[in-house]
């Protein structure tokens, strides 16, 4: 106790001192939000969240997660966010931004970019409608620029009871933080057939699922994300009360999933392929697109049988969905 004691001064006496010398020598140009100016971190307050002392680094991140909630969601300010940290190399510079991650359930996650300018660290930008994180962690693309990858989890308990986990990875283009590619590791739906038919008789609870494993593996030019695993549809014994326990359901189909996405480095994100799409009857000039998903191995899509979607992006980053035949890969 007296060691935490001591610690806590000697963090509290550093950031102190270098929050006066920043406040007598700056001024800080108004960001126009109601809640003040653009937070300013002292930098041993942000280098204190790579000390080996536990004690320093806690209280460093603390004192962190405060300035940031007090600036982002001021109202919540007395919640028990839960907080993680990352350091990479995520924009161009001297020196590595810091990630950092806030939760609060059931449905609140913040992702916050803080980066070094001069001799501070700044609050650079912010995401705030973000689902609860789970998890953070960084890779490395072939030209050795890193990107960041997050899980967001929820768990909605109204409606059609759900449960997810979405795998994301994210880099730093046009000035802003970008989704370079999106997966569901872990996604459950449960809802009553009686939501689709008001007749259907006997009542039945219906059930989704899907677990996936994804790998990435760097290569030389390129690198690729895979992702394999099964996803299955169940019904339940007649049950219309609530939700059934997984013994109660029986299974009605099943099929694996593998998919295979690789890093291309002139659309700058990860996709399945490219194409070129040319629209029957029109005589627009074809476009270029590269693919980014294939709506047949879409969840919602096992109980029955859907056209063959592919979900594209173009040269003017629009996303939609085009029927396959539409597309001349590879092109």
């Amino acid at each position: 106790m007296k060691k935490k004691i001591l610690t806590q001064l000697l963090v509290f006496c550093l950031l102190f001192i270098t929050w006066w010398e920043i406040h007598t020598r700056i001024t800080y140009e108004p960001t126009g939000r109601i809640t003040g100016p653009l937070p300013v971190f002292p930098t041993i307050q942000i280098e204190l969240l790579q000390s080996g002392n536990p004690h320093m680094a806690e209280d460093a991140l603390e004192a962190t997660v405060k300035t940031l909630v007090r600036y982002i969601k001021p109202g919540l300010l007395n919640e028990n966010w839960q907080a993680s940290y990352l350091f990479l190399d995520l924009i161009p510079g001297s020196y590595s931004e810091v990630i950092i991650t806030l939760s609060l359930a059931p449905d609140k996650g913040i992702l916050a970019i803080i980066q070094r300018q001069n001799d501070n660290y700044i609050l650079l930008t912010y995401l705030d409608n973000l689902l609860p994180l789970g998890k953070l962690d960084k890779l490395s693309l072939p030209s050795g620029k890193e990107i960041l990858v997050t899980r967001e989890d929820h768990d909605e308990m109204r409606g059609a009871f759900a449960k997810v986990s979405t795998v994301k990875i994210w880099g730093w283009q046009k000035n802003a933080l970008q989704v370079l590619w999106s997966e569901n590791s872990h996604w459950e739906i449960n809802w009553l057939n009686t939501w689709q038919d008001p007749q259907a008789h006997p009542v039945r609870w219906l059930k989704l699922t899907q677990d996936l494993r994804i790998t990435y593996e760097p290569g030389g030019n390129s690198a690729i994300i895979k992702t394999t695993g099964q996803q299955n549809y169940y019904v339940s014994a007649p049950n219309k009360v609530r939700l059934p326990p997984e013994t109660d359901f029986s299974l009605l189909k099943s099929r694996q999933i593998a998919e295979t996405y690789y890093w291309h480095e002139e659309w700058q994100r990860f996709v399945l392929n490219t194409g070129v799409m040319e629209l029957p009857g029109k005589t627009l000039t074809p476009k270029r697109v590269a693919v980014l998903k294939n709506m047949e191995n879409h969840l919602e899509n096992l109980p029955g049988e859907k056209k063959q979607l592919l979900q594209v992006i173009d040269d003017q980053d629009k996303i939609f969905l085009v029927e396959k035949s539409f597309l001349k890969m590879g092109s």
